[in-house]
Parts: structure tokens; sequence; C-alpha cells
């Protein structure tokens, strides 16, 4: 029987840290051998993502011995996406082939508006995965029915 360390691997969406918060989080998973990447954090909020700096986040954590390094980038149609994505090469499992993983979090609310960020922002995170040498897998909360 073979067995894999998929839940070594972990993404999510809405994490509502600010810099402080991360910094922090990041810390203790380090303490205990986790690493992670998490969204750009130190943005200022863009229109859609409301007054707060601990709106929205998201994070990719890995266990010891996993490994991950960053994903190369092109810059995004609107920088405040970089708040509401993280991206990041991880292996399948420990000695694996390796996987483009991108953990995101669409816009709520805003009527048409939050529709068409939401659409532009999964435009962006799908090219650049599809643009990946590796395979890709997409984790997200979209916030938006189908």
């Amino acid at each position: 029987v073979a067995t894999h360390d998929w839940a070594r691997v972990v993404c999510a969406q809405e994490t509502h840290l600010d810099a402080g918060g991360w910094h922090r989080a990041s810390t203790a998973l380090r303490a205990e051998g986790i690493h992670g990447a998490h969204s750009a954090v130190g943005l200022r909020p863009g229109p859609l993502d409301g007054g707060s700096e601990r709106a929205q986040g998201c994070a990719i954590t890995v266990a010891a011995g996993v490994g991950m390094a960053p994903q190369p980038l092109r810059p995004p149609p609107d920088p405040c996406f970089l708040r509401r994505v993280a991206f990041a090469r991880v292996p399948l499992w420990t000695g694996g082939p390796t996987v483009c993983v991108a953990s995101v979090y669409g816009f709520s609310g805003g009527g048409l508006d939050g529709r068409v960020a939401t659409e532009s922002l999964f435009e962006w995170v799908v090219t650049e995965l599809v643009g990946q040498p590796h395979p890709w897998l997409l984790a997200t909360d979209a916030n938006r029915d189908p």
C-alpha cells in the first residue's frame, strides 16, 4: 500500500492577518518545523477590500522536510490582487514531483464590480499557473456562485 503525505501541505483562505500577525504566526510555525508563504499583507486594501489591514489573506504551509520554493510571477493587473493570493512550488509528496500551488480568496460582495474583480483575479491566477513548467493545483474560496 502506497501512502502519501498530502496532509503536510495546507492551503488557507481568509486568514485575516496583518503583517504583524503573519510575522507572529510564521515564527510560531517555523518553531514547529512548518514553513509557509502568505499573500502580501503589507499592501494597502483596494477599493473592494474594505478598510481593514487584516481583511483577506491566503497562506500555503508545508511540514518539515516537504520543501517549498517561491513561484515567479508577472505583476497582476491590480496590485491589490497580491493581498488575495499566495503562490508556491511544493512537491506532491516528500521526494515527489513538484507542483505549483495557488491559494486564492475571491472578492465578496461588491455587486457587479466584485464579480468583475473576482473574474479578473482568477484569470490572472490561472494564466500564471498554466504558464509554469509544472502541474498545478488551485485551492480557493471564490466567494461566487457558479
